[in-house]
This record gives structure tokens, C-alpha cells and sequence, in this order.
């Protein structure tokens, strides 16, 4: 019976032992999560930064270049003819802005499709975490009762061994009294 409780106590200490190792992991897993989150929070802020500043400095080296490019075609221009190439330059120099235009678009909606991707993977790490928590309270919630059930079935066994101590030290008195009054007729 005494090997039978240091048994339990020896099977509570190792559950309690495995149950502070879940709640050291999952506290270890959160702090990777959340590290993971930020990493990838201040690149997509970083790149989307990035992006806007590049598309700015574009259009303005852009405008200017058109610009310059207009001002030496009106000194150049003095007849029809250099009107002419004026006016077919000026629409190619809008053609090109329009193409660059569109091209750095395309360039910032690819940012934007990377940022929406990055915040997509986020919700999904998030909701991974709180799945991982959710399981994690319900395995320790299972260990808490199994632990329960072990220190109640531990204070049972306790009891009935002091009854049967009690039980036992009462025959053995019994039985020493017997053996006196035996004895003393036996005198």
C-alpha cells in the first residue's frame, strides 16, 4: 500500500512536471509567433515605403525630363516644319510618361498584392496561435482533471489505510488482552 501512494505521488510529480514543460513550450511558441509577426509586419512597411518613395521620385525625374524636353524643342522650333517635330515629340514624351505611368502602377499594385499577402499570412498565423492555445488549455485542462482524480483516489487509499491501521491496532490490543487474561489463568 505504501509503494501504491509513493507510485501515485511519483506519477502526480511527473504530470505536474509534464504540465509545467506544455505551458514552458507554449509560452516558447508564442514568443517565436509573435517575433515571426512583427519581422514580417515591419518588412511589408519597410517594401510598401519603398515602393511609394521610388513612384514619386519616378514621376518627378519624369515631369522634369519632359519639361527640359520642351524647352529645348521651343527654341529649337522657328518654322512649320520644327512645329511639326515639336508636336510629334511632344505626343512620344506623353506616350512615354503614359507607358512609365502604367508601368509604375503595375509596380505599386504588386507592393500592395505583397503587402495583402503578408496581412493573409498574419490572420493565418494568428488563427494558428489561437488554435494552438485552445489545445493547449484543453490538454492542460485534461491534465488539471487527471491530476484531480489522482490526488482523490491518493486521500481514499489514505483513509482506508489509517481504518485498517485502526482496525489492526484494535485486534492486536484484543488480542494482547486475551493473552493476558490466558496467561493470568493459566497462573
Amino acid at each position: 500500500a505504501r509503494n501504491s501512494v509513493r507510485t501515485m505521488e511519483e506519477e502526480l510529480k511527473r504530470r505536474e512536471e509534464t504540465l509545467a514543460e506544455h505551458k514552458r513550450q507554449a509560452a516558447e511558441e508564442r514568443e517565436r509567433s509573435s517575433r515571426r509577426l512583427r519581422d514580417a509586419e515591419d518588412a511589408a512597411k519597410a517594401a510598401e515605403a519603398k515602393a511609394n518613395q521610388t513612384y514619386n521620385e519616378d514621376i518627378t525625374r519624369l515631369k522634369e525630363a519632359h519639361l527640359q524636353e520642351l524647352e529645348a524643342v521651343r527654341y529649337q522650333a522657328s518654322d512649320s516644319r520644327q512645329l511639326e517635330k515639336l508636336s510629334s515629340q511632344v505626343e512620344q514624351s506623353v506616350g512615354s510618361l503614359k507607358l512609365m505611368e502604367v508601368q509604375l502602377s503595375e509596380r505599386k499594385h504588386g507592393v500592395e498584392l505583397t503587402r495583402e499577402a503578408q496581412l493573409d499570412a498574419r490572420e493565418r498565423l494568428l488563427k494558428e496561435l489561437a488554435n494552438n492555445a485552445t489545445s493547449m488549455q484543453s490538454a492542460s485542462q485534461a491534465e488539471m482533471s487527471k491530476l484531480s482524480g489522482l490526488l482523490q483516489a491518493m486521500d481514499q487509499l489514505s483513509r482506508g489505510m489509517r481504518s485498517g491501521q485502526t482496525q489492526e491496532a484494535e485486534r492486536l490490543r484484543a488480542e494482547q488482552q486475551r493473552l493476558v487474561a490466558q496467561q493470568e489463568a493459566n497462573n
